[in-house]
Parts: structure tokens; sequence; C-alpha cells
């Protein structure tokens, strides 16, 4: 996967932003890492793998890392792949800049950097990715998904599964009361 902080012309989608798959489907929380003409790469944030978690993964890295943090699953392709989304307060050689709040790394010296202490302060481990033809997530936004900016408090603080994909469409519909109102202010 080649990470891009660009964005397209043709949608308002932005590097960062979260999408969130509507009510009555998969409940799905998915960063947007990298919009191309191309297509779109996304990394699901919410659902943790059962069986694996970070200290496992670290272990074969002949790492030693003190928490069992968990690992989420990220997408369909490259599932043998750590990306780490985490707060912007570090950066190393392979981070990317996805917003003001958030970053991703791509290599280990994250997790050497995390495992004695010196790494950001919020993460999370995802494996694999999910992409997107541009006019096919198109598609979906129109009949099954909402956006939201990504932010600390929605991929950190908002716990993980469902109650974070129900933070974030607390999120979504207070952006749409907001500007339901401020349309109604300025007619």
């Amino acid at each position: 996967m080649e990470i891009s902080s660009s964005t397209t012309k043709q949608s308002f989608l932005k590097v960062g932003d979260i999408i969130l798959s509507r009510p009555g489907t998969t409940e799905n929380v998915i960063l947007l890492a990298s919009i191309s003409s191309s297509g779109v790469v996304g990394i699901g944030i919410n659902c943790a793998f059962e069986a694996l978690d970070l200290q496992l993964i670290c272990d074969q890295q002949d790492i030693w890392f003190p928490t069992n943090a968990p690992v989420y699953q990220g997408g369909r392709i490259n599932m043998n792949r750590l990306y780490i989304i985490h707060s912007n307060d570090w950066a190393g050689s392979y981070t990317v800049k996805l917003n003001r709040h958030l970053s991703l790394t791509t290599d280990t010296s994250v997790l050497r950097s995390l495992a004695d202490g010196s790494g950001p302060k919020k993460f999370r481990a995802c494996a694999g990715f999910y992409t997107w033809p541009s006019d096919s997530l198109q598609k979906n936004l129109d009949s099954s998904w909402s956006v939201v900016p990504g932010t600390t408090k929605l991929v950190f603080g908002s716990g993980s599964g469902t109650s974070q994909w129900r933070a974030g469409l607390a999120g979504y519909a207070r952006t749409a009361a907001t500007d339901w109102l401020a349309n109604r202010l300025t007619d």
C-alpha cells in the first residue's frame, strides 16, 4: 500500500476522515489513509481480532512489548502487515501525517518506541486494509455510509466495536444538525 496524503478534486473526502456504515449493516468504522484518482485506501479500526494481540506480534519480531494491546481487523488486503494509527506526538521514518490529530506508521520503529515508552501516547494497531475504486466508494457513501472527521477522541477514546461505531454516528448526527440549523439561520 502506498500512502498518500492528497485529496481528489472530485470528492469532498479528506485523508484522516472516518467513514461509518449506516444502521442495519455491519458496524464498520474505517479511517481513510489514502485518496487518489485511482482509488481510496481505508483501515478498519473498531473490530479487534479475538486470537491476535500486539504482544504476540512483537514476540515474533524480538521486541518485548509490556502490555497485551488488541490488533484490529484493518481490512482484507495485506492482512500480514501491521499499520499503526497513532497520535501526532511521535513520528518515524515511515510515518505519514493523516490530519492534525492522526498519523500512520508502517514499520517496526513505532513498535520499538512503544515498547520502550518513547512512542506515541495513543495508538491502534491494525492488520490489513481495504481499497475501493473512487466511483465505488462514492456509491457506498450515497447509499450506506456516513463521513465524520477523524479525531483522537473517536479513534482512541470511544472504545471499540459497536460503542465506537455509535460514537461516530452520534458525531455525524451532531454535524448534520449543526449544518441544518446553520442553513436555516442564513435563509
